[in-house]
């Protein structure tokens, strides 16, 4: 069976028994990562990093949950690399599973994947995010086992958010590992890890889910007041906002991009 990993705090004790409580009516084997608390990590260690990269690319302010949890799945990605793991999945424990994911786990196995695989296969999340509707998911590369479908991404990656369920290679953990010591980077940068190559190709499948409801969301809500009170990060910030602000009025910007999303579809 693929080692499953639980991104969890330890003071979150409610959480930690309820997914424990599913993995274990399913059948799951896992493994707790302690989550790191961002508002926890020194200041010194906060200054050191090298966040202006992710700032210019989020167009805010980073927030402390962000580093926090960078900081847990880089933990995650420790426990990969030094126990030769060569594919495993992380969950974080506000992920809703289903007997789907226990029949995923229990059917898939280390031969299902190349060794040298870099592909990131995300499990599902995006329920509750209004851009999802712009993720070109190809009709010709998808991929299935564990009775689940995955669909190749094209072009999607900055359209998909969260890490609250995905599986990946030794590769990529360690080439993650190694994109860490030089910069930094939010853990659902996707877009990003496929600029560096540090994953080949995204395929998306739907079988996990991801609360609706946010105000229990560490991370989530930070992003969310994050983005509330920088509206305009930078000079161009601002005059990418103002231009958006426009064609969103006339639902123009909206459209093209869905009718973008809709013909990638075709792609290979």
């Amino acid at each position: 069976m693929i080692p499953v990993f639980v991104v969890s705090m330890k003071k979150d004790t409610i959480r930690r028994k309820d997914i424990s409580d599913k993995l274990n009516s399913y059948g799951v084997s896992f493994s707790f990562i302690d989550a790191v608390d961002g508002k926890l990590i020194d200041d010194e260690i906060v200054n050191r990093l090298n966040i202006n990269g992710a700032a210019s690319r989020k167009k805010r302010k980073i927030t402390r949950g962000e580093i926090g949890c960078t900081f847990s799945h880089l933990l995650a990605y420790d426990n990969i690399i030094n126990n030769n793991i060569p594919i495993a999945i992380i969950l974080e424990d506000d992920a809703i599973v289903d007997e789907r994911f226990g029949d995923f786990v229990s059917c898939i196995d280390n031969s299902d994947f190349p060794h040298d695989c870099d592909d990131l296969y995300i499990l599902g999340g995006q329920n509750g995010i209004d851009k999802s509707k712009f993720i070109s998911k190809s009709f010709w590369g998808k991929k299935k086992f564990g009775g689940q479908y995955f669909y190749k991404t094209i072009r999607s990656e900055g359209y998909i958010f969260r890490t609250c369920c995905y599986l990946l290679s030794f590769n990529s953990a360690r080439k993650l590992k190694e994109l860490s010591s030089r910069e930094f980077f939010i853990a659902d940068e996707w877009s990003l890890f496929k600029r560096k190559n540090v994953i080949c190709d995204l395929y998306l499948a739907d079988f996990v889910d991801h609360p609706l409801d946010l105000s229990n969301s560490h991370i989530e809500s930070e992003r969310l007041d994050s983005e509330s009170n920088t509206t305009e990060y930078t000079m161009q910030g601002k005059t990418r906002w103002f231009v958006k602000k426009f064609l969103f009025a006339s639902q123009i910007y909206y459209k093209l991009i869905y009718l973008r999303a809709l013909i990638r579809r075709f792609y290979i």
